[in-house]
């Protein structure tokens, strides 16, 4: 499953669990922290990118 950070943002705690319910691994994409690991130059930033988010 993946969900976009905008739509998990936007749950309940309810909401959440029954969603995750069952689930192994859960990929949450945030498009500002994605896009600052797209290249091998700004890879390192990564870790930033989330502190700041």
């Amino acid at each position: 499953m993946a969900y976009r950070f905008e739509e998990f943002d936007n749950w309940t705690q309810t909401e959440a669990d029954a969603k995750f319910k069952g689930k192994r691994l859960v990929y949450i994409n945030h498009d500002v922290i994605d896009a600052v690991g797209d290249s091998k130059k700004s890879e390192r930033d990564t870790y930033v990118a989330v502190e700041k988010q």
